[in-house]
C-alpha cells in the first residue's frame, strides 16, 4: 500500500498504483528508490508535487521527480533524509589544538555518527565490528555531508535507513553494520525452484596475485611485522593464488603511508579486490517467501550471501546480495544483483545523485556538439607530461604539460593545487583564463550545460541558440524576431517608478503597424497603415470571423463595469470629421445645422439665433481664459 501525504505531511491518500511499475530498489548505500506509475484520471492526481512525502513498505520517501507522458505520470521518490540537511556545519574536523600543538586523531565511524546524528533520529551500531578510522576536514556543510563523506572512508559497511517514526513513537534509525560476513545463509537460488533468468558477467582484467607496495619515500613492508622468523616480514610484495597459481604482479602506492605495518595491511587489503576475478549475476527470482509462507527461509536479504546454483556452467558459488529490486505487488518480478564483491558506496551514491537525472532527454544538438568536441579532445590527446612539484618535502600541486620541458614558464599546462584548477598557455605563471578556484569561482570563455540554475546572472548578452533573439544587459535592449507572452493566469504588465514611459512600435518600411486586442470572439485593433505623409491613427472595432463586421468606439470612465458606464470626458484639439463633415467647434457644428434648417418658422430662426450669440459668448470667455495672450 501506498499513501500519499498532504502538504502537512499528515497521511492523507491511499494510492491505488500500477503493480508492474511499483518497485522499491534496495541499494548497497541504503539509500533506496521507490518507482510507480499513475493513470491520468487518477482522483489524487492533483495532490501529487515534487518535495511531497509518500509512505511506501513502512518507510518515508520524498517525491524528487514527476514525468507525464500524456497516458499516465511516472513517479520517482527518494528516502525521506531532508533532517539530515538541516545544517551547515562550517567545519567538522578530527583536528585538535592550536598552531604548533595541532594534531590529528582518527576517529571510527561510531565516533562519527554520534556527532551528526540529527534530532528524530536514532543511530545502531551494533552491528558494526569493525574498529577502522579515519581523519575528516570537511568545511562548509551538512550532516548528510559528512555521512556521505563516512560512507567512502569505511569499508566493508552496510547501511539501512528506517524513515518512518512508528505508532510507538520509535525514532527515524539508521543501521550501520558490516558487510565482510562471507558464511553462507541458508537461501539458496536455482532455475529448479525460484531462478527464472540469469544474467552473468566476469572480468580478470585486473587480476593481480602478487602486489608490490611502496609509500612514502619509497617506504617498503619489508620491515613489517610477521615474517616466519617472528621477527620481520622481509618481502616487498604479498601474495595470493588462491584463484591462480599464475604469478601476476601488480605495484601500488600511497604516499601518505609512513608506517611498514599499516602499508602491509593496506597492500592485503587491496590485494582481496585484485586476486579475484569480478564476477556478479543477475537474477530475475520468484520471490517464494513472499508467496508462500513455507519457503521463509529462502528470503532475501541486503549484503546476504547466497548461494546460486548454476546449472549451465555447473557451479555452485556463494556470492552477495548489492542490490535488491522488489516489486510489493509483483513478488514473481524481484530481481536480485549478486557479487563477489560488495560496490563501493561513493559509486552507488553517485549513482543515486545521478539516477533522476539520466530520465531527462538532452537534445540540445550545440550541447551535444560540445560534449562530442571535449570527447574527440580528450580521447585523442597525443602526448602530455604528467609532473608533481614539492613543497617541504611533501607534494603540493599537479601539473599536466603539454610537452616535457623543464621551461615551465612558456609550456601550456593544467595547474591543479590546493586553491583551484586552471589552464594556461604561457605556462605555470598564467594567466589562466580557464579556471575553477576554491572560492568559488569559475572562469571560461565558453560554458555548456543542460540545465543552469542560479540565484543571479550578470553578464553582458543573453542570446538563443541561432542568435535570432538577443538581450543586451548593458544597453537594456531586447531584439526578437517575434514576441508572444503565454501566461495560464491573469497578467499585467507594467512600468513603474519615476520617468517618462514609452512603448514605441517602428516600421521603418512604411508597413503598417497595429496593437490588436482579441478576446471572447471579439477583435479589436489600433495603428497605423503607415501611407502617405499624413500621421493618422485608426481605431476598428468589430467581430472576429470570415469578415469582420462593425463595432463600437465607446469612451468610459474607467470605473465602468461591462453592464454600466462611468462619466468619461473627451477633448478633441483641431479638426473633427464625422461622416465627411468637419467640426472644428460646437458653434460651427450649430452653424452647419442652421444652414440646413430651410423650412424653420421666424420664432424658431430668432430661438436659433439667440442661442447661437450665447454659444460664441461663451466660447470667446473660453478662449480668453486658455490662451489669454491671444
Amino acid at each position: 500500500m501506498i499513501i500519499l501525504y498532504d502538504t502537512n505531511n499528515q497521511p492523507m491518500y491511499p494510492l491505488e498504483v500500477d503493480p508492474d511499475s511499483y518497485v522499491i530498489t534496495h541499494k548497497a548505500s541504503g539509500l533506496d528508490l521507490l518507482s510507480f506509475d499513475l493513470p491520468v484520471n487518477h482522483e489524487h492526481l492533483p495532490h501529487l508535487g515534487e518535495e511531497i512525502r509518500v509512505e511506501a513498505e513502512g518507510n518515508l520517501y520524498v517525491i524528487k521527480s514527476l514525468d507525464d507522458s500524456g497516458d499516465g505520470v511516472s513517479v520517482d521518490c527518494e528516502l525521506d533524509l531532508d533532517a539530515w540537511k538541516t545544517e551547515i556545519r562550517k567545519t567538522f574536523t578530527t583536528e585538535s589544538g592550536e598552531g604548533d600543538t595541532k594534531t590529528d586523531t582518527p576517529i571510527t565511524l561510531a565516533q562519527v555518527l554520534e556527532q551528526i546524528t540529527p534530532t528524530g533520529w536514532s543511530c545502531s551500531t551494533s552491528g558494526l565490528n569493525s574498529s577502522q578510522t579515519a581523519s575528516f576536514k570537511l568545511e562548509n556543510v551538512t550532516n548528510y555531508d559528512i555521512l556521505s563523506k563516512a560512507m567512502k572512508e569505511y569499508d566493508d559497511v552496510g547501511y539501512r535507513f528506517d524513515t518512518k517514526v512508528t505508532a510507538g513513537g520509535k525514532d527515524k534509525t539508521l543501521s550501520v553494520f558490516s558487510t565482510n560476513n562471507k558464511e553462507p545463509s541458508a537461501v539458496y537460488v536455482t532455475d529448479e525452484l525460484n531462478l527464472e533468468s540469469l544474467k552473468f558477467s566476469g572480468d580478470s582484467t585486473d587480476l593481480v596475485t602478487r602486489l608490490y607496495a611502496y609509500g612514502k619515500d619509497g617506504l617498503t613492508m619489508a620491515g613489517a611485522s610477521g615474517g616466519s622468523d617472528g621477527q620481520t616480514y622481509g618481502l616487498e610484495y604479498v601474495e595470493d593464488t588462491s584463484y591462480t597459481k599464475q604469478i601476476i604482479c601488480g605495484v601500488m602506492k600511497d604516499t601518505s603511508i609512513e608506517d611498514a605495518n599499516e602499508l602491509k595491511a593496506a597492500a592485503e587489503k587491496k590485494l582481496k579486490e585484485l586476486a579475484y576475478p569480478k564476477r556478479s549475476y543477475q537474477c530475475s527470482v520468484v520471490d517464494l517467501a513472499k508467496l508462500n509462507p513455507e519457503y521463509s527461509f529462502l528470503t532475501f536479504q541486503m549484503y546476504q550471501v547466497v548461494t546460486l546454483i548454476d546449472r549451465t556452467r555447473n557451479t555452485t558459488v556463494n556470492h552477495q546480495v548489492v542490490e535488491y529490486k522488489e516489486y510489493p505487488l509483483k513478488p514473481e518480478k524481484n530481481v536480485v544483483t549478486l557479487s563477489t564483491t560488495a560496490p563501493r558506496i561513493e559509486t552507488s551514491i553517485g549513482n543515486i545523485q545521478n539516477s533522476i537525472q539520466e530520465q531527462q532527454d538532452y537534445t540540445n544538438n550545440e550541447l551535444q556538439n560540445a560534449i562530442q568536441h571535449a570527447t574527440d579532445l580528450i580521447t585523442g590527446v597525443d602526448g602530455g607530461v604528467i609532473k608533481i612539484r614539492f613543497q617541504n618535502g611533501k607534494p603540493a600541486e599537479l601539473l599536466i604539460l603539454q610537452k616535457d620541458s623543464d621551461d615551465w614558464t612558456n609550456t601550456p599546462m593544467w595547474r591543479w593545487n590546493v586553491q583551484g584548477l586552471g589552464y594556461s598557455d604561457k605556462g605555470i605563471e598564467g594567466p589562466f583564463e580557464t579556471a575553477i578556484t576554491n572560492d568559488g569561482y569559475i572562469n571560461a570563455q565558453r560554458i555548456f550545460a543542460g540545465s543552469l540554475s542560479a540565484s543571479q546572472i550578470t553578464g553582458g548578452i543573453l542570446k538563443s541558440t541561432d542568435g535570432s533573439l538577443q538581450f543586451d544587459l548593458g544597453s537594456s535592449q531586447l531584439t526578437v524576431p517575434g514576441l508572444m507572452v503565454t501566461s495560464p493566469n491573469e497578467s499585467t504588465i507594467s512600468f513603474n517608478g519615476g520617468g517618462g514611459k514609452y512603448i514605441t512600435f517602428n516600421s521603418d518600411s512604411g508597413d503598417e503597424v497595429f496593437i490588436y486586442f482579441n478576446s471572447g470572439g471579439t477583435s479589436s485593433r489600433i495603428g497605423n497603415y503607415g501611407r502617405g505623409t499624413e500621421g493618422c491613427i485608426y481605431i476598428e472595432p468589430g467581430m472576429a470571423g470570415q469578415t469582420m463586421q462593425p463595432g463600437k468606439i465607446i469612451f468610459r470612465g474607467i470605473n465602468s463595469t461591462p453592464t454600466s458606464n462611468a462619466d468619461a470626458n473627451v477633448e478633441i484639439y483641431g479638426s473633427l470629421n464625422v461622416n465627411g463633415v468637419n467640426i472644428t467647434r460646437a458653434v460651427q457644428a450649430l452653424v452647419e445645422i442652421q444652414a440646413q434648417q430651410r423650412n424653420l418658422t421666424s420664432e424658431q430662426q430668432a430661438k436659433l439665433s439667440a442661442i447661437t450669440e450665447e454659444l460664441e459668448q461663451a466660447e470667446r470667455k473660453r478662449s480668453q481664459q486658455e490662451y489669454p495672450e491671444s
